[in-house]
């Protein structure tokens, strides 16, 4: 049940980025039509552009690290031992962990609170609404490290 729940947790996310990816080329698309085409480009389509990427960065982060897809130098991890390679790895996510709460949480709670009176000129939202990405995607990476760590320490990875 825990695991079908899980599969059902990761593929919100990546659904979540698939569409704001698609989202960014709609939107660019119909910038461009409406700036070559009609003559009157759209003055707040750059704007969500913009922090529709800043989401699908730091959330497609979370993604990628569930799948393993970050740049990782292996090779002489992957001539040690099994033991200490599993420790090693254990150590690694340790440490990533430690960078995530220290950078993403602690900095980007405190952007997402310097940013709440700022208020974007094209589109009239408060920024906290964008930097609060940072913040939730180290949440989602944090969660997804913890997860791994803890099928390294029982032995299914």
């Amino acid at each position: 049940m825990w695991s079908k729940i899980q599969r059902y947790w990761d593929k919100l996310w990546e659904i979540l980025v698939i569409a704001l990816l698609f989202g960014i080329l709609a939107l660019a698309f119909v910038q461009v039509i409406f700036r070559y085409v009609l003559g009157s480009p759209l003055t707040w389509s750059e704007a969500i552009c913009c922090f529709m990427y800043v989401w699908m960065v730091f959330v497609g982060s979370a993604v990628v690290m569930l799948g393993e897809g970050h740049l990782a130098l292996t090779f002489f991890l992957d001539r040690m031992p099994h033991k200490i390679q599993r420790s090693m790895r254990v150590t690694a996510n340790l440490l990533a962990l430690f960078i995530l709460v220290l950078i993403f949480l602690k900095e980007g709670i405190y952007l997402t609170k310097l940013t709440s009176g700022q208020i974007s000129a094209t589109v009239r939202i408060t920024l906290n609404w964008v930097y609060v990405a940072i913040p939730v995607g180290g949440v989602l990476m944090g969660v997804n490290i913890v997860r791994k760590t803890v099928k390294l320490l029982i032995g299914r990875e």
